[in-house]
């Protein structure tokens, strides 16, 4: 530190100053800064030592570190190298042969590291660092490529303070920039950088794909960091006059079938290291602090958030920062009636507020400046909270609700989720930073459906709580609209969010009838008003001035309306309209008819998630619902465990008419966690198979597996023979399981995509690449003769690949419910799929590749999704483990394979069959069993997204999913109401903050 102070010194003073030091074992120092001579156009540093030698030497050491470190790049906006080096200097007339003089130089080159290669994510931290070559590091037990730093430097460099637990993973978040846990190995904890380049948020969930490994926060304390690896209405949320002495809601932890059932929230870690860093502005590409916070108020600001009180039953819909400042204040709150009430130093009403308060007042509140160096807490040593800190914690508790919804909407359609059930958090446990915080579900009636879906479209999140007060209240005159009604389910949404929401997803409020968004449309019937009745006319009785949604594909079977005006300013309620009945299931389609409401099962002891609408009678039941289809996005796909086993009297072996065939007992597993329904067993004398029945996508299917210890062609015939002679009313049989991909340059195969059987040239879908023939000239040439697959499965593997609603999103809440099933099924994460080269042959009797040299990976373009990918083509199939990645290539070339595998050819000679198989690994010495469960998975999700394609006997050939045409609807009004502009009652629009007791 001596050597550094010194340089500081004469940087301080300037050129020609001098700077001494004297150390206690008689080593002294003399530097001098030596301005541009001789031409140089640098300055130049002088620096005499005297004292023993081995100082000497550590401080030239010293001096070539620092000056390799600190000086400039080359290059504008890539790394650069740069390594020191001595030059004897020759002395004329030398005062002793003690006395040496040396030259320190620095060669320093750009660069050409490629960005993607191993361990150097971190560079898009900086503009242009300076890598220093040969500087010592301690040394690390596994090589582990990347730069060590401490974690405060970390939080520094990303622009927060802040560790948070995320997923069982730990993050340092900003706003465009996030460094996430990877893994932990011995002594070292890896961590990666994800960064957006147009200066985007960057989401939670983007890291999550990447490693299946969790991370503790224990972790952190006794690990080395390494960062590298490839009308007017009254909108009272957040005004200073609403309330704020919000009640717990007292509702269920979300049981399991629930999008969030297994949802929780993590607080985010304070980093206190001692060392203090300051990022200079020219290095860092990171923005600062105040750049950060703008910059998540105008992403909040875009976000939505439905406030709904359990106990009065109505709800408000506001946007993001409206949410987020009436979340600061009620902190405020709870902490000014709690224990330390004496920390408190910010009176609500001290802040500055817009005069008219409006949707869009929240965010000029949060973003005003002196609002903003406001003390909110302050403490006995003489430390303190700012505002603009407060809301930042505050802010990050939010963004992680937002990530947690957007991950569940998009690992399950929103379209299977029963609306019954209303999923979120408790206000009250984010605002005094419980921790953790569970997710919680409310149930609604059947009035409270209609907008629900509009709810889960646009992605908002649910805050419960009891005591809201009127979060939006109408300035009209109208005694009875004034306030909106508890106890009915309604949704109110303001005006001015309505606008945005129709500008944010694809809506627009002008068309007819007005879309909210491409799911949503606005049903306004000529007779229905957005104002009451009793506001024209003193003497006309109250209207029924709520509003109704319907889903946007029911437009074309609505009857023509007159163009309506422009909507104007407000507030509108939405829910059921007495004069527009539509009656909402809990999942499904509108309808005109009225029915009863079915609950779902409730994990909250015999107490329903929904009740009864009252209205009609319940809808029939029969054994065999029980074992209907698994619809992909339904909620049974979700539940933990399949539908309990039938007793079904009829069924016998002829009842059977898909099999299926799996050489490891992991594929049969993952087949059987797709089961609608399990079957009893049946005797089978005669036939040493063991079977699993069940039902699955309508179809009744039979599925075995190899005896333990078999494998090849010889005992996939042998299985295959026996469940032919057994069930004679087979149609086809399904080979479900893992095989080994041949990537190439024409197919990008990546570990978990799924390769389906399908005839290429000559040969019929699978191909035998080990039944050859000799010929006399020494050559070798294919022999045999393999059977395709049936016609009409073909034929369906055809309209699936042309069919639109099929994509690589389709297997995903199949591969859900087995994850849930067994987490040993997951997916193992992108970072864990390695593709080398060739010629490079795995380390003789290491169980994994952590010690493959991973400068021989071979660079992949990145996809922009974690599912698997679904490809048609053909299969060799082979007595032999394919572990030869030359082999491999040559045979793929030559006959454009895209997996290998081991028993499809003793099948499809036996029963018509189709292959499916996951991929699990190369084909090459790299092979390992680290993605065989999930490999085992896709091709089981394949599997039954076949099935659910397939027509049984009873109907057509290929089952089309895609909505079903509809009629027109006619409108039941029997007279023709009076026509009304719609637009909204008189109202004016604030955010909501009530005053302390």
């Amino acid at each position: 530190m001596q050597v550094l102070q010194i340089i500081q010194d004469l940087v301080k003073r300037g050129p020609l100053s001098a700077s001494f030091l004297s150390l206690p074992d008689n080593t002294s120092l003399l530097a001098q800064l030596v301005g541009q001579t001789n031409g140089n156009k640098t300055n130049s540093v002088h620096v005499l030592v005297s004292g023993i030698s081995s100082w000497v030497i550590e401080v030239g050491v010293i001096l070539s570190w620092i000056g390799s470190a600190l000086r400039s790049s080359p290059a504008e906006d890539r790394p650069a190298t740069c390594r020191p080096f001595l030059l004897p200097q020759v002395m004329d007339e030398p005062q002793s042969i003690s006395e040496v003089v040396c030259k320190i130089n620095f060669s320093t080159e750009s660069s050409v590291c490629p960005p993607t290669s191993n361990g150097t994510c971190w560079v898009d931290l900086f503009r242009n660092p300076v890598v220093v070559e040969g500087y010592p590091i301690n040394r690390r037990s596994i090589l582990h490529p990347g730069l060590e730093m401490p974690l405060s430097l970390m939080a520094v460099l990303v622009g927060t303070s802040h560790v948070q637990p995320f997923a069982g993973k730990l993050f340092f978040k900003g706003f465009s920039t996030m460094l996430m846990s990877i893994k932990r190995d011995t002594d070292v904890l890896l961590w990666h950088l994800i960064s957006c380049k147009d200066d985007e948020r960057v989401s939670y969930n983007e890291g999550i794909p990447l490693s299946n490994y969790t991370v503790q926060l224990a972790d952190l304390q006794h690990s080395r960091h390494i960062l590298g690896w490839c009308s007017a209405a009254m909108c009272m949320a957040g005004d200073p006059h609403a309330s704020y002495q919000i009640e717990n809601s007292n509702l269920p932890k979300a049981s399991k079938g629930c999008l969030l059932a297994n949802a929780s929230i993590t607080m985010g870690h304070a980093i206190n290291d001692r060392e203090i860093f300051v990022v200079g502005k020219k290095d860092s590409r990171v923005r600062g602090a105040g750049s950060h916070y703008t910059k998540n108020l105008k992403w909040i600001e875009q976000k939505f958030f439905l406030l709904w009180d359990e106990e009065e039953k109505r709800g408000w819909l506001v946007n993001g920062t409206s949410t987020l400042l009436h979340l600061v204040l009620a902190s405020l709150e709870l902490d000014g009636g709690g224990p330390f009430m004496s920390t408190v130093a910010l009176d609500r009403n001290n802040l500055k507020y817009p005069r008219r308060y409006q949707p869009c007042s929240a965010s000029w509140t949060l973003g005003d400046s002196s609002n903003m160096q406001a003390h909110v807490y302050e403490y006995a040593d003489d430390q303190h909270v700012r505002f603009d800190e407060h809301v930042t914690q505050l802010f990050e508790v939010l963004e992680k609700t937002i990530d947690l919804q957007s991950a569940a909407l998009t690992a399950y359609p929103a379209s299977g989720a029963p609306r019954s059930r209303l999923e979120g958090w408790e206000l009250n446990n984010l605002a005094s930073g419980c921790d953790p915080i569970f997710a919680k579900e409310a149930k609604l009636d059947a009035t409270g459906l209609s907008w629900v879906d509009l709810v889960r479209s646009i992605r908002a999140v649910t805050l419960f709580g009891c005591g809201f007060g009127d979060i939006i209240r109408s300035s009209a005159s109208c005694t009875e609209w004034s306030q909106v009604p508890t106890g009915k389910s309604y949704l109110t949404v303001c005006h001015e969010d309505l606008k945005r929401i129709a500008t944010n997803c694809c809506g627009n409020l002008n068309s007819n009838p007005p879309i909210l968004t491409d799911q949503i449309i606005w049903h306004v019937p000529d007779r229905i008003s957005a104002r009451c009745e009793c506001t024209v006319n003193d003497q006309s009785p109250h209207s029924d001035i709520v509003q109704s949604l319907l889903p946007s594909k029911l437009a074309r079977r609505l009857p023509p309306m007159k163009k309506k005006g422009k909507l104007s300013g407000g507030a509108y309620i939405f829910g059921q309209n007495q004069s527009n009945l539509w009656y909402w299931p809990d999942t499904g389609e509108p309808l005109r008819q009225p029915f009863r409401l079915r609950a779902p099962k409730s994990d909250h002891g015999s107490e329903s998630l929904s009740h009864d609408s009252g209205i009609g009678d319940s809808l029939p039941s029969s054994e065999s619902a029980s074992i209907q289809n698994m619809d992909p996005s339904s909620d049974e796909s979700r539940s933990k465990k399949p539908i309990q086993t039938l007793r079904i009297a009829e069924i016998s072996t002829h009842s059977y008419t898909v099999g299926i065939i799996c050489a490891l007992e992991i594929e049969l597993r993952a087949v059987r966690m797709l089961f609608d329904a399990t079957h009893e067993s049946l005797a089978l004398p005669g036939d040493p198979n063991g079977y699993a029945f069940g039902r699955m996508a309508n179809h009744n299917v039979v599925a075995s597996c190899l005896p333990i210890g078999d494998y090849g062609i010889g005992s996939a015939t042998d299985v295959a023979s026996n469940m032919k002679r057994t069930f004679l009313s087979l149609r086809f049989c399904l080979l479900v399981g893992i095989g080994g991909g041949a990537p190439s340059a024409t197919n990008d195969i990546r570990l978990g995509d799924v390769v389906v059987s399908k005839p290429v040239g000559e040969n019929v879908g699978v191909l035998q690449y080990d039944m050859v023939k000799t010929l006399e000239n020494g050559s070798i040439r294919l022999n045999g003769h393999l059977q395709p697959s049936p016609r009409f499965l073909r034929s369906v593997s055809s309209l699936m690949q042309s069919d639109p609603s099929i994509s690589d999103s389709s297997l995903r809440p199949y591969l859900q419910h087995i994850s849930n099933e067994n987490a040993k099924y997951s997916y193992p994460g992108e970072i864990h799929d390695q593709l080398f080269q060739p010629e490079h042959l795995h380390l003789a009797d290491q169980p994994t590749c952590d010690n493959c040299d991973t400068s021989k990976l071979q660079e992949r373009p990145r996809r922009s999704t974690s599912q698997p990918r679904i490809h048609y083509g053909l299969i060799a199939s082979g007595n032999q483990v394919m572990r030869s990645a030359e082999t491999r290539d040559n045979i793929a070339k030559k006959y454009n394979v895209l997996c290998f595998e081991m028993e499809a050819a003793g099948v499809v000679n036996i029963l018509p069959s189709m292959i499916i198989r996951g991929i699990c690994d190369y084909s090459d010495s790299h092979k390992n069993k680290e993605w065989q469960n999930y490999a085992a998975a896709t091709a089981a999700a394949y599997a039954k997204l076949l099935l659910s394609h397939v027509g049984t006997d009873t109907e057509p050939a290929y089952r089309y999913h895609p909505p079903a045409s509809l009629d027109r609807i006619e409108d039941p009004g029997k007279h023709r109401m009076r026509e009304d502009s719609h637009e909204s009652s008189d109202c004016e629009m604030h955010i909501a903050k009530r005053r302390r007791s």
